[in-house]
């Protein structure tokens, strides 16, 4: 492992390259084994919160967007155990603070789309764009990603084989974002979403000083307002701040969103949660958000949410006991 890396995060590969390559606007380029396939990530690895909120210059500067943070490790797993039932072939994603767009990138491999990833600094689309980039090979393994045979680096140019769909970056802030420093704004449009998920976008600098809860109650909002009907949004959260997945629960009642907890064990491998360094893996929660259904107006057995929620609905083999 890497100076920088934690074992909460997906195990590296090794890989001979051109140094040349391997940097892209000053942030590093790792490979990660994410299920069958082998991801580059370009990210950042600063040490203190002071160099994720200023420059060298002392200018104020936000590049937590830059990290790989444990929330998105959490998310993937999920979308990995979606896939696993085969529930994303057909939907369409939107990512909330994709920061480096590892989980929307993993959606794309999988979701027929639209797959939008969304974020409310440029710096942070710049590089999920270029992780996008060099990593369009993947779409190009064949339908089976189970496959112990495939090569991360074939070149197949069948379109037959391909799968997934070609995602966009765009822009997207939601009310009361604190960090955002600029006007909100929407590119998405009023188009919505089978699945919507987030990780680690909510947040303070202070975890004793609680969620801004304009933010929190703006981040449901947003939701509410991209969901499709019968779809379903996933939040990961790193649960540091105090009553934190309270106020985002009552926040979700306010925009009529019914939040419900979905325990980790239920689509991450015991072996993973208590591998050394997966402290911060560990202590996340993972929070699923559906529409508030009126009298009468069940979401069917065969909805989107619904499918969802049963492919969550027990822990994995060997896991926590039901």
């Amino acid at each position: 492992m890497s100076s920088g890396s934690c074992a909460c995060f997906f195990d590296e590969v090794r890989v001979l390259e051109d140094k040349a390559a391997v940097d892209f606007e000053g942030l590093e380029r790792t490979v990660y084994q994410v299920g069958a396939c082998n991801v580059a990530l370009f990210g950042d690895c600063p040490l203190t919160m002071g160099d994720m909120l200023y420059g060298k210059d002392g200018s104020p500067v936000d590049r937590t967007g830059m990290l790989l943070w444990p929330g998105s490790t959490a998310m993937v797993y999920a979308l990995l155990l979606l896939e696993e039932g085969g529930l994303l072939e057909t939907r369409s994603v939107l990512e909330l603070g994709s920061g480096l767009g590892l989980c929307g990138l993993v959606a794309s491999l999988f979701a027929t789309g639209p797959v939008v990833l969304t974020d409310q600094s440029a710096i942070a689309r710049s590089a999920c764009r270029e992780n996008l980039r060099v990593n369009q090979h993947l779409r190009q393994l064949g339908s089976n990603n189970n496959n112990s045979n495939s090569n991360s680096n074939n070149d197949n140019n069948n379109s037959s084989s391909r799968r997934g769909c070609v995602p966009e970056v765009l822009a997207l802030a939601w009310p009361g974002e604190a960090h955002a420093g600029q006007a909100l704004l929407d590119e998405t449009g009023s188009r919505r979403f089978d699945l919507v998920i987030a990780s680690d976008v909510l947040y303070v600098d202070d975890s004793r000083g609680g969620l801004d809860l304009d933010e929190v109650r703006g981040f449901c909002a947003t939701i509410a307002r991209k969901l499709a009907p019968g779809g379903v949004a996933l939040l990961s959260y790193a649960n540091r701040e105090f009553e934190g997945v309270h106020h985002i629960m009552e926040a979700a009642g306010q925009s009529r969103l019914r939040c419900q907890e979905i325990p980790l064990c239920h689509f991450v491998s015991k072996e993973r949660l208590q591998v050394l360094g997966a402290t911060a893996l560990s202590t996340s929660r993972m929070l699923s958000f559906t529409a508030a259904a009126e009298e009468g107006q069940e979401c069917g057995g065969s909805c989107f949410a619904t499918v969802v929620g049963a492919a969550f609905a027990a822990p994995m083999p060997g896991n926590c006991p039901q």
